[in-house]
């Protein structure tokens, strides 16, 4: 599979943000992409450092102008597409949501972020929007792919999770200022879970926030195998099964853990109190 992650900027006109997705959507195409990937909250400024009702004007459906936008123009192209935003599902209620398509544009299903990110550490997102429950996984062409949304890398039981219910390749939209750890953190989640796994990030500054990029492809033995820099561009992996296979007879841990001594990692906190 050749995989293609947009790393691009967004502004506050809305249309023009899709409107650059849909072109890098057609130049990943030229460049043989089969899968391409735009960033968490591709068609707007991340808005979620402020506190303002105004920001749940935002929120689209599926059905709205940008998600329909960008699944038109991956179909006329014949390339799937991972596709995230601030999702309205009904009134008042909000997630942070990757929509998943294929090549002809029917929908395979969707991912919502587990882990809204709270106060000094990535903005006010928990006010905006519920967290998810599931860890789906999505059969893209014959690959088994899992969505992580940007601050649920920071949660290695996202991976895992993924992991034990078959993804090859874990997929990790972001909007994220904060990527020096990036090299080191992102590559583990690879390397612990024997999967390839691919951060596409926004770049550029947006409002008071400055996105450095840094979008990266790493393989399941932990290397970094694509790296975009600090501009708006479109970066490829060929990803390859054959490679996973290797890695899984090198990395015994799927073999060799023990989720029946892991009770702690699923009791309640106030339960784990010893009083």
């Amino acid at each position: 599979m050749r995989l293609a992650l947009v790393q691009m900027n967004a502004t506050p006109d809305r249309e023009e943000n899709v409107e650059r997705a849909c072109r890098h959507i057609e130049k990943a195409a030229d460049g043989g992409a089969d899968l391409v990937v735009i960033p968490e909250f591709f068609n707007i400024a991340y808005p979620f450092y402020r506190q303002s009702t105004e920001i749940y004007a935002l929120a689209e459906s599926m059905e709205g102008p940008s998600v329909t936008r960008v699944r038109e123009a991956a179909a006329g192209r014949g390339v799937n597409l991972i596709a995230t935003i601030y999702e309205k599902e009904a009134e008042g209620v909000f997630f942070d949501t990757s929509f998943v398509f294929d090549r002809s544009g029917g929908f395979l299903g969707r991912y919502s972020k587990v882990h809204p990110a709270g106060p000094k550490v990535s903005g006010m997102e928990r006010l905006y929007y519920r967290g998810g429950t599931r860890f789906p996984v999505f059969t893209i062409d014959d690959w088994k792919i899992g969505i992580s949304i940007c601050y649920d890398w920071r949660f290695p039981e996202t991976a895992r999770c993924l992991t034990v219910n078959g993804a090859e390749i874990v997929i990790m939209p972001f909007a994220s200022p904060y990527t020096a750890i990036w090299d080191k953190g992102v590559p583990f989640r690879a390397w612990e879970n024997s999967i390839y796994t691919a951060t596409c990030n926004h770049v550029g500054q947006e409002e008071d926030t400055f996105f450095p990029g840094d979008s990266m492809v790493s393989d399941p033995y932990g290397e970094i195998i694509a790296h975009a820099g600090n501009e708006e561009q479109v970066i490829y992996a060929d990803l390859i099964r054959e490679v996973l296979a290797e890695a899984h007879a090198v990395n015994g841990v799927l073999r060799d853990r023990r989720p029946e001594v892991y009770t702690a990692l699923t009791t309640p906190m106030d339960r784990l109190r010893h009083d």
